[in-house]
């Protein structure tokens, strides 16, 4: 429901923005974005997946992750100073760090037994991050060929397979 609602939302937005564009002589910008994203995860997620009666388990997700980061945008510039851009991104986050605990093993025909265990906890995490921004432009210098830009808006993520 809640992808749902984020596709109508910025469909709505970007209908706005073309009318509104056609109305007041709008420049439109379109551009593709590629990189990599550093991702920490900072914290005790293991403890939350694994306790009580059935074991414990303990660590911590500490190193760092690379990842793939792409998308393309749309801009609508209602001025020098003001825009609207709608992106659709791809972002790879993740993490990796050691784990330890104990768990119950239960086979079939034999009693159950605690086992004690460590190892490394590899998460990968991707999403699909739909930003929709207001852009403020300032000139940086007295020529214009330097722009300072401030971005301010939500962003509607979905975590994808």
């Amino acid at each position: 429901m809640k992808l749902h609602t984020c596709k109508i939302t910025v469909v709505c937005m970007l209908v706005v923005a073309f009318a509104c564009g056609a109305a007041y002589g709008v420049t439109w910008e379109t551009g593709a974005k590629l990189g990599m994203n550093s991702a920490k995860m900072i914290g005790d997620p293991v403890s939350a997946f694994v306790a009580g009666e059935e074991g414990d388990l303990a660590g911590s997700v500490s190193d760092y992750s690379l990842g793939f980061v792409g998308g393309a945008y749309l801009k609508a510039n209602f001025s020098d100073f003001f825009g609207i851009q709608a992106e659709v991104q791809y972002i790879q986050m993740g993490g990796e760090g050691p784990v330890e605990g104990t768990a119950v093993l239960e086979r079939p025909n034999q009693n159950p037994q605690l086992a004690e265990f460590e190892g490394t906890l590899t998460l990968h995490l991707d999403y699909i991050e739909m930003p929709v921004l207001a852009v403020f432009s300032f000139n940086a210098d007295e020529e214009g060929r330097l722009k300072l830009r401030a971005f301010f808006g939500p962003t509607f993520s979905y975590g994808a397979l």
